[in-house]
């Protein structure tokens, strides 16, 4: 919501706390997705998608009413609590409906939906500020919250196609073997490595050296993030083929090297050419990675799992995705290297998890009779 730290603005002159509300919301919803996807199997997904919708709508309520900083911070917890509920239980109810040879396109389809909203929202909100102020963003966002949870309470739960393996262990011991997995561990660092890059260089790295180096205004860095988003969505569906026809194994670590790639040449290019060319490049990256390791995840866990599997997914992208912005920050003020320095650690990062993936799915390989 672009108009979020105007808005917070008004209540606080201390940046500190204006950015505590976009931190807070990124930390309630780590917090929320690995206890979603473990009480899924008891609660269901119906229940589950309208708790988590009802508390988007009440931070909404909340925050379009606040009337000190204090009560809209408490409010933008409550919505990340929401959002991390509903995005758990979601992602779970896809992956327990995809099959094998269709599995990458159904999860790539549901990822394209998350990052057309995200793309289109800001843009959104920015009109809707403009036209009824700065609380109608936030009235707009109780609106859509409210037609969702109607939707949740009329979803009537499919059968789960993975529940033959349900019986083949208790939850207890069934996430004991599945902690044990070592692909399991790569899958967490490969997500890690994606939330830390989203943030840490195309939120904060890419924009600040855009400005520093190229001397690009707001208007071309808020083109450079669009152009990242747009690669992202258009490469998803091809993305899902590329799962589907050649499975979850190869891509994961092609587009981590490919991300960094990207970053390397944002980080070390002179020139405005190489700037976006790896902006764009960076987008198609991003693009390859979610469907195939999200098909990866669901692949290797049992039925009764994939929740709980599911949950800690998204809690490792979204710890990355909290902890990239001061990782680097720390990078940049404590180091002479600046923003080339986060994007190169950011880098490095990547291609480490890429290296944890092969390492760990040849390592299964070669335990295969």
């Amino acid at each position: 919501m672009p108009v979020l730290p105007i808005y917070g603005q008004t209540f606080s002159s201390s940046a500190t706390l204006v950015g505590m509300l976009i931190t807070v919301f990124g930390v309630a919803r780590l917090t929320a997705n690995f206890p979603s996807g473990l009480v899924y199997g008891r609660f269901g997904a119906r229940n589950l998608m309208i708790a988590g919708n009802m508390l988007l709508l009440l931070g909404a309520v909340g925050a379009a009413l606040a009337t000190s900083m204090a009560f809209l911070l408490a409010c933008r917890v409550m919505q990340g609590v929401g959002s991390g509920v509903f995005l758990t239980t979601a992602g779970v109810v896809i992956a327990n409906q995809s099959r094998p040879g269709t599995r990458g396109r159904l999860l790539a389809m549901y990822q394209t939906a998350i990052f057309l909203g995200a793309a289109i929202g800001p843009v959104v909100g920015g009109y809707i500020a403009a036209a009824f102020g700065l609380t109608g963003p936030f009235w707009a966002y109780a609106i859509i919250s409210a037609c969702a949870v109607a939707v949740s309470a009329g979803f009537r739960q499919p059968q789960d196609r993975h529940g033959e393996n349900a019986a083949k262990a208790t939850l207890a011991s069934g996430l004991g073997i599945l902690i044990a997995d070592v692909r399991f561990a790569a899958n967490l660092a490969m997500a890690f490595a994606s939330g830390f890059s989203r943030t840490a260089a195309l939120w904060q790295s890419i924009p600040l050296l855009a400005a520093s180096r190229h001397g690009m205004g707001y208007d071309l860095i808020g083109l450079a993030v669009t152009v990242t988003a747009l690669a992202n969505v258009v490469v998803l569906p091809l993305a899902g083929r590329l799962t589907d026809r050649y499975g979850s194994r190869i891509l994961p670590p092609f587009s981590a090297a490919l991300f960094a790639a990207a970053l390397l040449l944002i980080a070390f290019s002179p020139g405005q050419f190489g700037f976006w060319a790896g902006v764009a490049l960076a987008g198609v990256a991003g693009g390859l990675n979610g469907p195939s390791l999200a098909a990866a995840l669901v692949e290797m866990s049992p039925g009764r799992l994939i929740g709980p599997a599911m949950g800690a997914q998204r809690t490792a992208s979204d710890l990355g995705f909290v902890t990239g912005p001061v990782v680097v920050g720390l990078i940049a003020d404590l180091t002479r290297f600046g923003q080339v320095g986060g994007l190169v650690a950011t880098a490095s990062l990547l291609v480490l998890a890429g290296l944890i993936w092969i390492a760990a799915t040849r390592r299964i390989q070669s335990r295969a009779p």
